[in-house]
């Protein structure tokens, strides 16, 4: 990633206006800004597996492992429960409420589940890369594109010495695409990844084309 960012700002090898260490601040902070935006926009792409969250007051907060807060996140009361509904705290039938680091059981209530504490599925911040040794994290890799082209954008503002247009025009180009060309950029991608994947919401014995009345084990098919 350094090497192919310093390789498109066409620096020279021995470089005294930007060392190595601030080229992967100006990555970190590109990385942390997309991975904030797929979350918004395509969070399945980057939700790790449930993670067991804790409590200090006997169940009436759970926090995140690590007490991270997430970009995005699931909560289930086991590991292979049922999802919780994000609440408000006035609304006693309501699942949590989420607070930056934690969740908070609605109304001052406690409440326990079978492993202690629910699970939480989530997409937490990235960590800084600070060496060349260091792992960019982005997923999926291949939107990592997005990181090297942000980060030019960022250095060609510094100090307003250099035009940024040229990197913004690459950055706007991988993310949206050229639909008439038919690219769809990452963002297009993304979304195609699994488009059906709005299904989740219904239930799973339910027919998403209304035909509910048909048992499955039965020999009648839709045409």
């Amino acid at each position: 990633m350094l090497a192919r960012t310093k390789f498109y700002a066409a620096t020279p090898a021995s470089d005294e206006e930007v060392s190595d260490a601030q080229w992967l601040g100006i990555l970190t902070e590109a990385q942390y800004e997309w991975t904030a935006t797929i979350a918004g926009q395509y969070p399945y792409a980057m939700l790790g597996a449930p993670a067991l969250m804790s409590t200090v007051d006997g169940g009436e907060t759970y926090f995140f492992s690590a007490s991270v807060r997430p970009f995005a996140v699931q909560i289930m009361d086991s590991k292979n429960g049922r999802l919780l509904l994000p609440s408000t705290n006035w609304d006693p039938s309501g699942g949590y409420v989420w607070e930056g680091e934690r969740i908070r059981i609605p109304r001052g209530a406690t409440r326990t589940f079978p492993d202690g504490a629910p699970y939480a599925r989530y997409i937490a911040a990235p960590t800084a890369v600070l060496t060349t040794t260091g792992t960019f994290t982005l997923q999926p890799d291949w939107a990592r594109i997005l990181l090297i082209w942000r980060s030019l954008v960022k250095y060609a503002t510094i100090g307003g010495l250099r035009d940024p247009t040229p990197y913004q025009i690459q950055e706007d180009k991988a993310w949206y695409g050229q639909p008439e060309k038919g690219d769809l950029g990452v963002m297009g991608q993304l979304k195609m990844l699994n488009p059906f994947y709005g299904a989740a919401a219904y239930a799973h014995n339910r027919d998403l084309y209304g035909l509910d009345f048909l048992n499955v084990n039965s020999s009648y098919s839709p045409l």
